[in-house]
């Protein structure tokens, strides 16, 4: 005999309800995140209460605990919110044109260096397409839907996403050519000025640890670096992509061996055929493409 779903009868608002208190802990908090009224998340989730026959949570002053029978449920409730998740992304996808809002996330180094390009090209061929561009040092997670689209220096393995690697750029030690005229023609490390970055970025900070150069500065700002980098206080480490579009040039110094940074693409399986997001993800491409062949022209 086949088990009932014990949400079957359930709408999706009330289990969204549910969720948003499993999430927050009290009422008040996943009412406000919802958008909705304090006494209709409390009247709602009573009367899924009692249509379920079960209490979810044991209220008092300090919150909401979820009982036996909410811990129960909760896989049930998660696996529905997956669902009408994926069924909004497959719908997205019935767009005849490349239009509406597509969300890019990436790291800041490449939001501020890559951003304004992509952005150009994208508004002269689609002009009602619009990028959120997120620029976050914390991952997003694309397979929950937090963006559409992602570049991303490592490639991610799980979930339900299509990968695609793009390329591999070069990195060294690039300064100002103002900097390089104040040192020696073949200067070594210890002679050169660095700036670094700060703990708050420990993989980055790690990478450059054993290097001998001086420190000048230690930030964990992207945008700061690179003025600095530009003024000529110091030279930086990044892809050889990005010093020639912020026309910096290598320093002439011995430099341990650094891998080359590989830049992968990620969006969900669900969104692959959706207009504008094939149109971001084919103008990323030639990007990319002919920023890696030296085509595409300084900001």
């Amino acid at each position: 005999m086949e088990t009932s779903h014990p949400l079957s009868n359930v709408s999706w608002d009330d289990v969204r309800l549910f969720l948003s208190a499993l999430e927050h802990g009290s009422f008040t908090d996943a009412a406000k995140a919802l958008g909705v009224g304090q006494a209709t998340m409390s009247r709602r989730i009573a009367a899924l209460e009692r249509e379920l026959g079960h209490v979810l949570f044991d209220r008092s002053r300090g919150g909401l605990s979820p009982t036996h029978a909410a811990n129960q449920l909760r896989p049930w409730a998660e696996a529905m919110g997956a669902s009408m998740k994926g069924a909004g992304a497959a719908m997205a996808g019935l767009e005849a044109a490349p239009e509406g809002r597509v969300r890019l996330t990436c790291a800041p180094g490449v939001a501020v260096d890559f951003g304004p390009l992509l952005l150009k090209r994208l508004r002269a061929r689609y002009p009602r397409l619009v990028v959120e561009l997120l620029a976050d040092t914390r991952m997003r997670d694309v397979s929950a839907h937090e963006a559409d689209i992602a570049l991303r220096n490592q490639a991610p393995t799980a979930g339900p996403l299509v990968v695609k690697k793009l390329t591999e750029f070069e990195v060294g030690l690039f300064a100002s050519a103002a900097l390089l005229r104040r040192l020696p023609t073949k200067p070594r490390l210890d002679q050169v000025p660095l700036l670094d970055w700060s703990d708050e970025l420990p993989t980055l900070a790690k990478a450059l640890a054993k290097l001998p150069c001086p420190r000048v500065m230690v930030t964990n700002d992207f945008l700061a670096m690179c003025a600095a980098a530009e003024a000529g206080l110091g030279a930086m480490v990044t892809t050889t992509v990005q010093a020639r579009l912020r026309g910096l040039v290598a320093v002439p110094a011995s430099l341990p061996t650094v891998p080359p940074a590989p830049l992968f693409v990620v969006t969900h399986q669900a969104l692959r055929r959706v207009p504008r997001v094939v149109a971001v993800l084919g103008t990323i491409d030639g990007l990319i493409d002919d920023l890696s062949k030296g085509r595409a022209a300084r900001r």
